[in-house]
């Protein structure tokens, strides 16, 4: 990466058994996959006849990433893909891409992580999801989840300054007792730190969808999904909040 620079340029990664894998990370629209594909003649595996291994993949692809980013992935063999005039001249442009790009970065951070500008705006938007996911959850449901714990505990404090959830603690600091993940189209992926061996199955099997019970050390994760307030009942989480966060009798929670 560029010195000082946040965002790495350039990842070789080379536990493959037959090829080398390089991600470089580019200003996005910066190359195409079709034409940079044919700029830089890397062949298709069943191209090329003189190698024992076989594949009519495109072993150069682009795609698109968060904050103004773009990445290419490069799948390589041995030098005859590499030792090229234009695959130099292919590097030194994509240099050129990425320091334009960690400029600008650098002269207005929240263009690059938006999220801890925006906060819980920005997990509304669902930007972080990725794009071939289908999305069945609607924002107004995370709204309302949120508003279902703060019903337990009004003076809870949520923490969305990260890319892909909001956190919460108590009241006065101390380490986050749950959070919810934000960037998966399914649902939101709920967790909360609960003590170990609380509960059972039939406790909490109405909280939402695929409900697990992580055992830990310190604590129990426990991992549930809702695309729909439907899925979470709400006499059963004031349960579980009550047992594993203390029975507080000015806690109430809607049902809305």
């Amino acid at each position: 990466k560029a010195p000082r620079a946040k965002q790495w340029f350039c990842h070789i990664l080379t536990g493959g058994q037959d090829l080398m894998e390089v991600s470089l990370r580019v200003k996005r629209a910066s190359f195409g996959t079709k034409t940079l594909a044919a700029r830089l003649g890397v062949k298709t595996l069943d191209e090329r006849t003189d190698l024992p291994i076989y594949g009519q993949w495109k072993r150069v692809r682009v795609r698109a990433q968060q904050g103004g980013w773009q990445e290419v992935r490069l799948h390589l063999r041995d030098a005859v893909d590499v030792s090229k005039a234009k695959f130099r001249a292919f590097l030194k442009d994509a240099v050129t891409s990425y320091e334009k790009q960690v400029s600008q970065t650098e002269a207005d951070p929240t263009k690059s992580e938006p999220w801890r500008s925006l906060g819980l705006e920005w997990h509304l938007s669902q930007k972080s999801i990725h794009c071939r996911h289908k999305i069945k959850w609607e924002p107004t449901v995370l709204m309302s989840l949120v508003g279902r714990f703060k019903s337990m505990q009004a003076d809870l404090v949520f923490d969305w300054a990260t890319k892909t959830a909001g956190s919460f603690s108590m009241p006065g600091g101390g380490k986050p007792i749950g959070k919810i993940v934000t960037n998966i189209g399914r649902g939101m992926r709920v967790e909360l730190r609960v003590p170990p061996q609380a509960f059972t199955p039939t406790q909490v099997d109405r909280l939402g969808e695929d409900v697990e019970i992580k055992p830990g050390t310190a604590y129990d994760r426990l991992v549930f999904w809702v695309r729909d307030l439907s899925q979470n009942d709400t006499k059963q989480l004031l349960a579980v909040w009550r047992a594993s966060f203390g029975d507080r009798k000015k806690s109430r929670l809607r049902s809305a």
